[in-house]
């Protein structure tokens, strides 16, 4: 990102409020559609949250695996910090409200290019 913006430039990163979706991480979850059946788990390893998806119909498996890094603020400030960047702003949500950890449903970073 660094190198191809012009020095001044701005980056905006919109991610999920990790802090936020592991403290309200739903373990196992089970849901119908259409005659699907979906068995969800989710859960934080080594550092990621990860989602573990089989779907199941009359005799038919899929299985599936998200897994996202759960970077949290302070990592994103080190990322900043390190890469030549100088953070501008951070907002909880895409009404551009200020953010909190414990609450806000994103987290939103405004930077500008040192």
């Amino acid at each position: 990102m660094h190198a191809g913006l012009k020095d001044g430039g701005y980056i905006l990163i919109d991610f999920m409020n990790a802090e936020k979706v592991i403290n309200n991480l739903t373990e196992r979850e089970t849901k119908e559609i259409d005659g699907y059946k979906f068995y969800i788990r989710k859960a934080v390893e080594n550092g990621k949250i990860i989602k573990y998806i089989n779907i199941e119909k009359e005799e038919k498996v899929w299985m599936f695996k998200e897994e996202v890094q759960a970077l949290m603020q302070h990592h994103f400030h080190q990322f900043l910090n390190n890469t030549g960047f100088t953070l501008v702003k951070e907002y909880g949500d895409y009404d551009l409200n200020k953010f909190n950890p414990k609450k806000s449903g994103r987290y939103i970073l405004l930077a500008k290019k040192k």
